[in-house]
């Protein structure tokens, strides 16, 4: 037997309507999202650039050092991408 009703119109109406964003709020970090967010940043740029000076000092520095090395250091900067 089939039926004549499509698929969504046995949806209840809370889902078959989209998502209101207006309802959500804006701006949602507190002090403490706001102060892990500024460590981890912090430590990021540390360690990129950390990591950067290897490839730096051996560009304009004049250093020999090694590929290895300087690999190595860019994974400090783009963890990951390797």
């Amino acid at each position: 037997m089939m039926c004549s009703h499509s698929a969504t119109e046995q949806l209840p109406d809370a889902r078959r309507d989209p998502m209101d964003w207006s309802r959500l709020p804006k701006y949602m970090l507190g002090p403490v999202q706001k102060f892990l967010m500024k460590r981890a940043l912090t430590i990021y740029a540390v360690c990129a650039v950390i990591g950067m000076l290897p490839s730096f000092l051996a560009r304009f520095g004049g250093m020999d050092i090694s590929y290895r090395i300087q690999t190595a250091g860019w994974g400090f900067v783009f963890p990951g991408a390797g």
